[in-house]
């Protein structure tokens, strides 16, 4: 998705049915198969999802809405948003000036 292409994900362990799912959902991608219960009908079913113009159309878009955001600062921000701070001082932590994200 990063590079503009159309994915299609055959889950068969871990993360990879729920990817398969956001994918789907974003429209970036036809439904997971996985890899159980793919035939030759499902994968050909899936090719024509991958090549339609409007998937490619939706790609192109969600490709570049990620390549503009910059991950590493956004996770960066969300983990000192969320980090309990409160709970970590101690005396000496108030010599530490504040840290800015």
């Amino acid at each position: 998705l990063r590079f503009g292409k159309p994915t299609f994900i055959c889950p068969f362990f871990g993360d990879q049915h729920f990817w398969g799912f956001v994918v789907h959902k974003a429209e970036v991608g036809p439904s997971p198969c996985p890899i159980k219960e793919l035939t030759p009908e499902k994968l050909s079913a899936s090719f024509k999802v991958l090549l339609d113009p409007a998937t490619k159309q939706r790609t192109e878009e969600l490709c570049a809405k990620m390549n503009a955001e910059d991950g590493v600062q956004g996770g960066l921000a969300a983990f000192y948003r969320h980090l309990p701070l409160v709970h970590m001082l101690c005396d000496v932590s108030l010599l530490i000036p504040k840290r800015r994200v």
